[in-house]
């Protein structure tokens, strides 16, 4: 061999070494430096929205330091029930994965959007990310998980009221005045013959010794009436604690709200109960007694954007509760697929005790109504 070749060949071998060595030396630089001063942030441009209204996600990484970071993936799982206009690739059945790379210069900051269409009523939260490092040829050297505290609330689709199947016409005209008129049982205006479905406790029996028939107090008329708003999370009597239809239940939820925010816009106090789990209190069902203005709304609404899958208690148990405290002179609507033989005796009692209540049926597959 050529004393040229020889030397030729030492070159190219001391080349790569060179070269293998900066390689191993930029691989140590940027394992140990490559995430350090590396910001990253997420939040959501509006905390509510309802089912099909658009948001904005932000993204913002800076990099705060002299050493360029020359590749920087955000990687991320976001629930199905919203979806990203770009920058989103489905990875598994139940989770969208989310990966966003960044090219960072020195000292730089990089802030982007992405519009993200609601199309599942939900509780969303986005508390974590993995940032992953990579080198100059973009192999990964570092990786490092994140946590950052931001929520979504995507309230139920509200649909109008004369497309909710009311057990009356009458009741769907009753809702609509702005000071809804009904009975209040606490201001007697007289006497009248006892009618089928009237509770005992009205009963006038002085009246009735007189008249040789049974009478009842004749109830005058108030225009301040509380409302209360009942959601059974039940499809059938042998349902476990997971609703086994919950297309049913998300048509119940959206009548629920539809029916809330009409009330309490026309100014009816209006309250809301479900034994429905909710997202941060899984064991406990969900009440608010009747109030009105614009903060109950929110209460309930966010009380409906939380609601799991699962029932938390029996609806006969949520409705005793309110029989045994003596609840009266309080208009009930009630919205189910099914209800059980325990949860019409409880509706009975509340009846009897002065109560008005009506029933919504949901359409369900699996229900027996």
């Amino acid at each position: 061999m050529k004393v040229m070749d020889k030397v030729v060949i030492a070159r190219i071998i001391l080349a790569a070494i060179s070269v293998f060595a900066l390689y191993i030396i930029q691989c140590i630089i940027y394992r140990k430096f490559g995430l350090r001063n590396i910001t990253y942030e997420r939040w959501i441009g509006s905390p509510d929205a309802f089912e099909g209204d658009c948001v904005q996600m932000i993204e913002r990484v800076s990099n705060k330091k002299l050493l360029p970071v020359p590749y920087l993936q955000v990687d991320s799982l976001i629930d199905p029930g919203l979806k990203f206009e770009r920058k989103v690739k489905v990875d598994v059945k139940y989770d969208q994965y989310m990966n966003s790379m960044f090219n960072l210069f020195p000292y730089t900051r990089i802030t982007r959007r992405h519009t993200i269409k609601c199309i599942k009523r939900g509780c969303y939260d986005f508390d974590n990310a993995t940032l992953i490092a990579g080198d100059i040829l973009g192999f990964e050297v570092n990786r490092e998980d994140i946590k950052f505290n931001s929520r979504l609330l995507v309230f139920p689709r509200i649909i109008p009221v004369d497309r909710i199947p009311f057990p009356s016409h009458n009741y769907i005209g009753n809702v609509s005045v702005k000071r809804w008129i009904v009975e209040d049982p606490f201001m007697v205006s007289g006497v009248r013959e006892y009618r089928y479905g009237d509770p005992l406790n009205r009963i006038n029996w002085n009246a009735t010794a007189k008249a040789g028939n049974l009478q009842v107090h004749k109830q005058d008329y108030s225009a301040d009436p509380e409302f209360m708003i009942y959601l059974n999370y039940e499809i059938s009597d042998d349902m476990w604690d997971v609703v086994t239809d919950m297309d049913a239940i998300e048509t119940g939820i959206s009548y629920a709200a539809s029916i809330a925010q009409y009330a309490i816009e026309n100014g009816i106090k209006t309250g809301f109960a479900c034994n429905g789990a909710n997202r941060d209190n899984p064991r406990e069902w969900v009440k608010y007694p009747p109030e009105g203005g614009s903060a109950q709304l929110y209460r309930i609404m966010e009380c409906l954007a939380g609601l799991t899958s699962k029932r938390s208690v029996s609806f006969s148990a949520v409705l005793k509760e309110d029989a045994d405290a003596g609840m009266t002179g309080m208009d009930i609507i009630i919205i189910a697929a099914y209800i059980s033989d325990k949860a019409y005796e409880q509706i009975d009692i509340l009846k009897m005790l002065g109560n008005s209540v009506e029933i919504i049926w949901l359409e369900s597959k699996r229900g027996d109504q």
